[in-house]
């Protein structure tokens, strides 16, 4: 059987849809401040339906997709949505659900453990109610996500903790990694603060300054092991590979058929009511243009001093800058804070981080 790698390798190189996040809703019952969608009812957007849905899952099979991520809005508002993920089961997808854990009552947790998902990914933007309340702006959201979680756990249903770091729960971040260790669930975090999916830049204004910034990415690198750059890094090797799986073995299925290569990609493809799967994914000219891409393509990246530690993104382009070549200004600030808790030297070529970021190394242990 292959490995992980050389699945995603053949994959790539024959374009099979592997991983698919769909957005089963635009609806939520929580506001959280730094969303990127516009938060709507399936009546005001014309959401697909069940039917609809199946039928989109078995084209995804056909193509051979193999993991499956139910996302929204929250998924849980959709009275099929249990409906959906068993069918998704019964196609044989490893099945992923995103939600904010605020409407798991006994019987959602029943259910969801009789699915047997690969995980259950959750939202978690604070410590505290106080922190949580005010970021989702709904009272009671963070005692509710607890609950959520306890459910789950006494399930033995796998839990991830997904938080976007920001200014407002920043000092947070230590208290997170040990509510998640108490609640018996992995945490990621997120520092990138991105434009909403209409090109508001709104929810940037909430991103941590230059020296939090640094210091969080610097706890997090640390977290993960990188404490130190490989200094066997192939330049060129990097420049000839493709930026990123999006388009490639990846994609995303917005709540009205609108298909893309990923969920910041805010220009769609085409849509499945109108067209089938494979149609779009194998006939599509920006799909063909996204495949032949490769890092060395992307403005700034082919003498870039820290691409080694970057990771590019051509929907973040085309959202900050109107093009596919970027670069992305948010993923340049990031580069650059790596790098300097890394100890790689300079900055990202599109960075427009002041230069005291580099003076912040990772604190010691």
């Amino acid at each position: 059987m292959n490995s992980y790698p050389d699945l995603y390798a053949s994959a790539e190189e024959r374009a099979v849809p592997l991983s698919a996040l769909v957005e089963l809703t635009n609806a939520c019952n929580v506001d959280c401040e730094h969303c990127y969608l516009d938060l709507l009812p399936d009546h005001r957007i014309g959401a697909l339906s069940t039917e609809e849905w199946k039928q989109i899952f078995r084209e995804l099979a056909a193509e051979g997709c193999l993991f499956l991520t139910l996302s929204g809005g929250e998924i849980l508002i959709r009275r099929d949505w249990y409906e959906l993920a068993a069918y998704a089961r019964k196609l044989g997808f490893a099945l992923r659900l995103y939600t904010n854990g605020t409407l798991i009552d006994d019987d959602v947790a029943d259910r969801i453990a009789e699915l047997t998902p690969v995980a259950v990914e959750i939202s978690l933007h604070g410590a505290t109610a106080e922190t949580q309340d005010a970021i989702t702006r709904r009272p009671g959201s963070f005692e509710r996500t607890a609950r959520g979680v306890s459910r789950l756990r006494a399930r033995e249903v796998a839990v991830v903790l997904k938080c976007v770091l920001m200014r407002r729960n920043a000092h947070e971040f230590a208290s997170l990694r040990r509510l998640a260790r108490e609640w018996g669930a992995e945490i990621l975090f997120d520092v990138e603060v991105t434009p909403k999916n209409d090109g508001s830049y709104g929810p940037v204004a909430l991103t941590m300054d230059d020296a939090t910034f640094a210091g969080v990415v610097a706890e997090v690198e640390r977290d993960r092991g990188d404490c130190a750059h490989s200094r066997h890094f192939d330049r060129a090797a990097r420049l000839a590979d493709a930026p990123c799986a999006a388009g490639r073995r990846t994609c995303h299925i917005g709540p009205t058929g609108d298909l893309s290569p990923c969920t910041q990609w805010t220009t769609p493809l085409g849509n499945l009511r109108r067209q089938r799967f494979r149609e779009l994914w194998f006939g599509n000219g920006t799909l063909r243009r996204i495949r032949a891409t490769r890092t060395g393509d992307l403005a700034g990246c082919h003498d870039c001093a820290v691409l080694e530690v970057c990771n590019p993104c051509m929907a973040l382009s085309l959202l900050e800058n109107g093009n596919l070549d970027g670069p992305s200004p948010t993923k340049c600030r990031t580069a650059t804070a790596r790098a300097a808790a890394m100890g790689v030297p300079g900055n990202a070529a599109g960075s427009t981080v002041s230069a005291r970021l580099v003076q912040i190394r990772m604190p010691p242990r």
